[in-house]
């Protein structure tokens, strides 16, 4: 058996909850066949969580969507929350530089 998971960034929490957003439609699907266990375990970290709360404020000029966006993420017990400790963060941002450089 094959293991699977999905990590799922901000754009797709967003746009789920806004109506006015080109991708709703298909982030809405996304989510749903996530939730219904299509794509195995669902990932996300404190980062995504607190980007998406923040640009669904920015972009909707509206709390409630964001509080609402936050609630879905913290209180959904199939979307695992990761969060990251400062030897991660650490972590991430050389591995970021190593890569980053071969752009150069």
């Amino acid at each position: 058996m094959r293991l699977m998971a999905i990590f799922i960034d901000t754009g797709v929490f967003v746009a789920a909850r806004n109506k006015s957003d080109s991708n709703h439609g298909r982030a809405r699907e996304l989510l749903k066949s996530a939730l219904s266990g299509d794509f195995g375990r669902i990932l996300t970290s404190d980062y995504i969580m607190d980007e998406s709360v923040t640009l669904a404020l920015v972009r909707t000029h509206n709390p409630q969507i964001a509080i609402d966006i936050g609630h879905f993420i913290m209180d959904s017990p199939r979307i695992e929350k990761l969060v990251l400790t400062e030897d991660d963060f650490n972590c991430a941002w050389i591995k970021f530089q190593k890569i980053g450089k071969k752009f150069l």
